[in-house]
Parts: structure tokens; C-alpha cells; sequence
């Protein structure tokens, strides 16, 4: 759980992001509402929204949740009533429900305010996340062995990724993927706007999945590897301190 009030951490890209977005569409929605009553000098929303990642769904709950109901349906409805039962017994259908289920879902909870739409923004956001079992069985298991490159022992008291650091560990997912693919938000943001970071996101879960079909290079490889790492250091002096142990400044 990530709860956002004032601090700021330059290294927190997930939740400055997602900050981000809320502005956006907040500071637009006080323009529009400006036009309308030109005295208005408050403006607030209330947050509540929960977005899914996975392989093959949508990122919009309530997008992911129409499609799964009108695709198992007619599924369904094309078969006659016996053949329909034992569809729903089947391991068919048991191997179609993995494939929509979530391997991450965020949820967002909050309240956003501005008294002016400029600078001046009032942000207390509580941010969940919930792992699928074998996701974050695997995000452990591949940040264990992402560390045996390094100089640095693994320690489960800094480097196992919960949902309590999951902040930590997508901000360094996203700077590796922003720092090889650069392009990538502005390119999302001209289309997308707002929603440029949720469009952007399952390709950074994406990458650090599927690192050797992503990054072909092993030079482009191994900077994605140390922006990682480098961001996810230097997010906690906790971590920062014990890795310095380890590893000398001109390498840190």
C-alpha cells in the first residue's frame, strides 16, 4: 500500500506518474469549469478506480470485466445446453479464465484538489496493489537472479518485492524502460493524452517479463539492468546504505 499526501521522491516515477495523470485530467476539468462559472476558485475529485494488467485484458476493470461477460457468453451459447455444461467443467475453459485473469491489479483511492488549477495541488491518494501468486513468485525469483551479475548479496529485507515496496520496485521497472525506449511516453502522450502512462504500462510489466524479447542488445541489456537497480538503490537510503557496502562509489 502507497499512500501519497506531500512527500516527493524523485525516483518514485510510478507514483509521480500516476500523480501526473490525476493533474491532467483534474486541471482540465477545472478549465472547463472555469468557462462555465468564472468565480470558481475550488475544484476537487474523488478518486476511486482500480486498473488490471495482464497478458491479455484490458486495463479498465469495468472495459475487462464487459468483455470477459460477452466472450464466455456466447462461447457458451454456441453450443447446445449439454455441450455447454460440460464446457463450464472444462479444462478449456479453466485455461480461458487464466488467461483473463489479472497479474497485477492497482487500486486507487483518494481525493485530489486545486484551489486555482495552476501549481497549488492538494493530493492524498492511497494506492493498493494486488500480485497474482505466481506473478510476484516470479518477479522475486528474477530480481534474485538479475542481483548474481552484481557485487551485491541478496537481502529478502530490501530486495523482496511485496505489495508493501511495490512502489519501489515499478518506478525501477519504468526508468529501465523509459531510459531504452525514450520515445515511448511522449510518443503515447500525443495519442492518449492523460491516459498515456496506462497505455504505456503493460509494456513495462511486458519487458522486465520478457527482457531478451524486449531488449535484443546486450549493450541496450545491460543499461536496462543498471537504470534498474541504479533507481531502485537510490529510492531508499536503507538500501542505498547497505549496497554501498558492497560496491565502490565510481561503480555505484
Amino acid at each position: 500500500m502507497k499512500n501519497v499526501s506531500k512527500e516527493v521522491n524523485e525516483f518514485d516515477h510510478f507514483t509521480n506518474l500516476m500523480n501526473g495523470m490525476w493533474i491532467g485530467k483534474l486541471s482540465k476539468a477545472f478549465k472547463e469549469e472555469k468557462k462555465r462559472n468564472g468565480k470558481k476558485e475550488f475544484f476537487y475529485e474523488v478518486i476511486r478506480n482500480q486498473y488490471c494488467f495482464g497478458k491479455e485484458i484490458e486495463t479498465s476493470y469495468l472495459k475487462n470485466k464487459q468483455a470477459f461477460n460477452v466472450n464466455i457468453r456466447k462461447k457458451i451459447n454456441s453450443f447446445s445446453p449439454e455441450n455447454g455444461l460440460k464446457y463450464i467443467h472444462s479444462k478449456a475453459l479453466m485455461k480461458e479464465l487464466g488467461k483473463q485473469s489479472s497479474d497485477l491489479i492497482i487500486d486507487c483511492s483518494g481525493v485530489i484538489g486545486t484551489p486555482n488549477g495552476l501549481n497549488d495541488w492538494f493530493i492524498n491518494i492511497c494506492y493498493n496493489f494486488h500480485y497474482q501468486a505466481q506473478f510476484i513468485d516470479f518477479i522475486n525469483f528474477d530480481l534474485q537472479d538479475m542481483l548474481k551479475s552484481s557485487e551485491v548479496p541478496y537481502n529478502e529485507e530490501f530486495f523482496l518485492v511485496g505489495v508493501k515496496n511495490s512502489d519501489k520496485f515499478l518506478s525501477s521497472i519504468i526508468a529501465g524502460y523509459i531510459k531504452i525506449f525514450p520515445q515511448a511516453f511522449p510518443d503515447l502522450f500525443k495519442i492518449h493524452s492523460y491516459d498515456a502512462f496506462l497505455v504505456m504500462f503493460p509494456d513495462v510489466i511486458n519487458t522486465f517479463c520478457f527482457k531478451n524479447h524486449y531488449i535484443e542488445d546486450d549493450e541496450m541489456m545491460k543499461i536496462y539492468i543498471n537504470t534498474f537497480f541504479s533507481n531502485y538503490v537510490q529510492f531508499d537510503e536503507k538500501i542505498e546504505a547497505y549496497v554501498s557496502q558492497f560496491i565502490r562509489p565510481e561503480e555505484h
